[in-house]
């Protein structure tokens, strides 16, 4: 494989046997493909804490979506559920008022009844949104890419664990 680069230093790779090289690129030397392929220590630590800030935003939004059990019903627990929540939480619930659980089915709902849902899904919400901020602010505090690879998900299992590195 031979590398070339253009005036705006985007790379192209041509196979050995690729004839027609455009005149418009500079063929780069083998020292200048491994550095570009091979990120100094300092930048190899950089994306592995980029990439597992992203990997920690996506367990996060996994975990703030799980289902959520009340008084032995299983109900799902997305930000549309808890938008809707929040605005018959602002009115006056009608009369005979159900909410749907998860199995399609309808469970009726006091005020006081729907409150305690609520709550039970942005106390998830939060728990999950400090655990991520947590383990996020442990990847910025890494030294190394094992002590970043080390950070996983299941690190902090308690919103008491979270409150102590806050």
């Amino acid at each position: 494989m031979r590398y070339f680069k253009d005036s705006n230093n985007e790379i192209f790779g041509f196979e050995d046997d690729f004839l027609e090289i455009p005149p418009h690129l500079t063929p780069l030397s083998e020292e200048e493909v491994n550095a570009i392929l091979s990120p100094s220590p300092e930048e190899a630590l950089e994306i592995a804490k980029a990439t597992k800030k992203v990997e920690m935003n996506a367990k996060r939004d996994e975990a703030i979506e799980q289902d959520i059990e009340f008084n032995g019903e299983i109900f799902t627990n997305r930000k549309s559920d808890r938008d809707i929540i929040s605005s018959y939480l602002s009115l006056s619930l009608p009369e005979n008022f159900a909410w749907i659980a998860k199995n399609n089915t309808p469970v009726p709902m006091t005020k006081k009844n729907l409150t305690a849902l609520a709550s039970l899904m942005f106390s998830s919400l939060n728990e999950n949104m400090l655990k991520a901020r947590v383990l996020k602010n442990r990847v910025d505090a890494s030294s190394t890419i094992e002590e970043v690879e080390a950070i996983v998900w299941d690190t902090i299992e308690e919103v008491d664990a979270i409150a102590w590195d806050y």
